[in-house]
């Protein structure tokens, strides 16, 4: 199973949301359980509206998950993401990988990161959402990319760049 962590703002969240279940649905198509996770909740995000600030996002949400046939597929647990993780975490959960798509500034994607490896096997794989992109191409605030930088990013296709956990 994947987990994938959530956008925090409603632009990123309804554009990222398009774009990752079409991911996850690839990724479910090859066998694999695809969960999603984010920063109001965790597998998959249903939006906490006073962590973001930017209303509530869940009939967007659910009509992602329902367009690319992947509601029945995820389980949903309505919580911010960082008090679900580590929860989780000792619970002894465990999955392949995680799609990262939350917030964008540096210092955040690099907490995330810190709260979902424990739950990421070895070997697993961090998936970085709008990597590549910062003030340099119209993207100010974007930190994705040198959080990812340092977790060690082995591939890229567009704005999505990969690693392995080691």
């Amino acid at each position: 199973m994947a987990l994938g962590v959530g956008c925090r703002e409603r632009r990123a969240r309804s554009d990222g949301l398009h774009a990752a279940a079409a991911e996850r649905r690839d990724l479910a198509g090859q066998g694999a359980q695809v969960g999603l996770a984010g920063t109001g909740s965790v597998l998959p995000l249903a939006p906490v509206v006073d962590h973001a600030g930017v209303g509530d996002t869940w009939d967007i949400f659910l009509f992602n998950l329902t367009r690319y046939n992947m509601l029945d597929r995820v389980e949903v647990v309505r919580e911010r993401f960082e008090d679900a993780l580590p929860v989780m975490a000792e619970q002894g959960r465990e999955f392949d990988g995680c799609f990262l798509d939350a917030h964008h500034a540096e210092e955040s994607v690099t907490r995330d990161i810190g709260l979902a490896r424990p739950l990421i096997r070895p070997g697993g794989f961090f998936a970085f959402h709008d990597y590549g992109r910062g003030p340099h191409n119209g993207f100010p605030g974007f930190g994705v990319t040198e959080a990812a930088d340092r977790f060690g990013i082995e591939g890229r296709t567009g704005f999505l760049g990969w690693g392995f956990v080691k």
